[in-house]
Protein backbone atom coordinates (compact mmCIF):
# COMPACT_ATOMS: atom_id res chain seq x y z
CA UNK A 1 0.00 0.00 0.00
CA UNK A 2 1.71 3.54 -0.88
CA UNK A 3 2.20 5.94 1.80
CA UNK A 4 -0.48 8.41 0.52
CA UNK A 5 -3.27 5.34 0.37
CA UNK A 6 -2.35 4.57 3.90
CA UNK A 7 -2.46 8.09 5.10
CA UNK A 8 -5.47 8.67 3.51
CA UNK A 9 -6.91 5.56 5.36
CA UNK A 10 -5.95 7.20 8.78
CA UNK A 11 -7.44 10.54 7.81
CA UNK A 12 -10.64 8.41 6.94
CA UNK A 13 -10.32 6.78 10.71
CA UNK A 14 -9.41 10.38 12.31
CA UNK A 15 -12.85 11.75 10.62
CA UNK A 16 -15.03 8.80 11.81
CA UNK A 17 -13.99 9.04 15.57
CA UNK A 18 -14.40 12.73 14.87
CA UNK A 19 -11.18 13.18 15.96
CA UNK A 20 -10.49 17.48 14.35
CA UNK A 21 -7.68 18.62 15.86
CA UNK A 22 -4.25 17.31 14.63
CA UNK A 23 -1.82 18.84 12.52
CA UNK A 24 -1.86 17.18 8.74
CA UNK A 25 2.38 18.04 8.45
CA UNK A 26 2.89 16.23 11.42
CA UNK A 27 0.91 13.24 10.69
CA UNK A 28 2.41 13.31 7.06
CA UNK A 29 5.92 13.32 8.00
CA UNK A 30 5.57 10.22 10.66
CA UNK A 31 4.31 8.13 7.99
CA UNK A 32 6.55 8.89 5.57
CA UNK A 33 9.50 8.12 7.94
CA UNK A 34 7.79 5.41 8.76
CA UNK A 35 7.75 4.10 5.40
CA UNK A 36 11.13 5.05 4.41
CA UNK A 37 12.37 2.95 7.65
CA UNK A 38 10.18 -0.38 7.37
CA UNK A 39 11.47 -3.16 5.29
CA UNK A 40 9.77 -6.09 3.94
CA UNK A 41 11.48 -8.66 5.31
CA UNK A 42 11.25 -12.21 2.72
CA UNK A 43 11.15 -15.89 2.66
CA UNK A 44 11.85 -16.97 -0.61
CA UNK A 45 9.15 -14.76 -2.14
CA UNK A 46 6.18 -14.28 0.26
CA UNK A 47 6.46 -10.83 2.57
CA UNK A 48 6.54 -12.49 5.93
CA UNK A 49 6.88 -9.50 8.18
CA UNK A 50 7.99 -5.64 8.27
CA UNK A 51 10.55 -4.79 10.56
CA UNK A 52 12.42 -1.11 11.43
CA UNK A 53 16.05 -1.88 11.54
CA UNK A 54 17.69 1.38 12.99
CA UNK A 55 21.00 1.20 11.29
CA UNK A 56 20.29 0.53 7.99
CA UNK A 57 17.34 3.89 7.99
CA UNK A 58 20.48 6.41 8.00
CA UNK A 59 21.18 5.50 4.17
CA UNK A 60 20.00 7.20 1.43
CA UNK A 61 18.48 6.08 -1.88
CA UNK A 62 20.02 6.06 -5.15
CA UNK A 63 19.15 4.46 -8.48
CA UNK A 64 22.60 2.95 -9.20
CA UNK A 65 23.30 1.76 -5.43
CA UNK A 66 26.54 1.62 -3.95
CA UNK A 67 24.98 -1.13 -1.34
CA UNK A 68 22.20 -4.28 -1.52
CA UNK A 69 20.51 -5.35 0.99
CA UNK A 70 19.41 -9.01 1.74
CA UNK A 71 18.13 -11.00 4.76
CA UNK A 72 19.39 -14.16 6.34
CA UNK A 73 16.09 -14.83 8.33
CA UNK A 74 14.99 -11.83 9.96
CA UNK A 75 18.95 -10.57 9.95
CA UNK A 76 19.17 -7.49 7.10
CA UNK A 77 22.97 -7.89 5.99
CA UNK A 78 23.92 -4.91 3.91
CA UNK A 79 26.80 -5.55 1.35
CA UNK A 80 28.62 -3.05 -0.72
CA UNK A 81 27.80 -4.04 -3.91
CA UNK A 82 30.84 -1.03 -5.47
CA UNK A 83 33.83 0.52 -3.75
CA UNK A 84 32.82 3.03 -1.31
CA UNK A 85 35.22 5.47 -0.25
CA UNK A 86 36.03 7.20 2.46
CA UNK A 87 33.05 9.61 3.56
CA UNK A 88 30.62 8.39 0.64
CA UNK A 89 27.06 7.95 2.19
CA UNK A 90 26.09 4.52 1.93
CA UNK A 91 23.29 4.04 -0.91
CA UNK A 92 20.63 1.30 -1.62
CA UNK A 93 17.91 1.19 -3.82
CA UNK A 94 14.61 1.52 -1.84
CA UNK A 95 12.78 0.50 -5.90
CA UNK A 96 13.94 -2.41 -8.13
CA UNK A 97 16.65 -1.85 -9.67
CA UNK A 98 15.13 -3.46 -13.12
CA UNK A 99 12.65 -0.79 -13.04
CA UNK A 100 12.70 1.88 -16.08
CA UNK A 101 12.95 5.51 -14.83
CA UNK A 102 8.82 6.35 -15.11
CA UNK A 103 8.49 3.43 -13.22
CA UNK A 104 11.19 3.78 -10.17
CA UNK A 105 9.59 7.40 -9.93
CA UNK A 106 5.83 6.38 -9.52
CA UNK A 107 6.80 3.77 -7.34
CA UNK A 108 8.96 5.68 -5.13
CA UNK A 109 6.47 8.95 -5.18
CA UNK A 110 3.87 6.40 -4.28
CA UNK A 111 5.73 4.77 -1.61
CA UNK A 112 8.13 7.31 0.17
CA UNK A 113 7.09 10.52 -1.71
CA UNK A 114 10.62 10.73 -3.11
CA UNK A 115 11.55 13.11 -6.32
CA UNK A 116 14.74 11.00 -6.75
CA UNK A 117 17.34 13.25 -8.81
CA UNK A 118 20.28 10.79 -8.01
CA UNK A 119 22.58 10.01 -11.44
CA UNK A 120 20.61 7.60 -12.89
CA UNK A 121 17.61 9.24 -12.91
CA UNK A 122 19.09 12.76 -13.95
CA UNK A 123 21.34 10.99 -16.71
CA UNK A 124 20.93 9.22 -20.04
CA UNK A 125 22.78 6.54 -18.15
CA UNK A 126 19.01 5.31 -17.75
CA UNK A 127 19.18 3.78 -21.19
CA UNK A 128 19.68 0.29 -20.13
CA UNK A 129 18.60 -1.37 -17.14
CA UNK A 130 21.05 -2.35 -13.96
CA UNK A 131 21.62 -5.73 -12.79
CA UNK A 132 22.74 -6.77 -9.75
Amino acid sequence: MGMELELSGILEMFDSWGIEDFDFATVREYFCKKSQNSLSVFLKFDCVAYGIYMSPSVFGHSCAPNATRSFNGCRLDIRAIKEIKKGEPITVSFARVDMNRQERHSYLEDMFVIDCKCERCTSDFDRSKITI
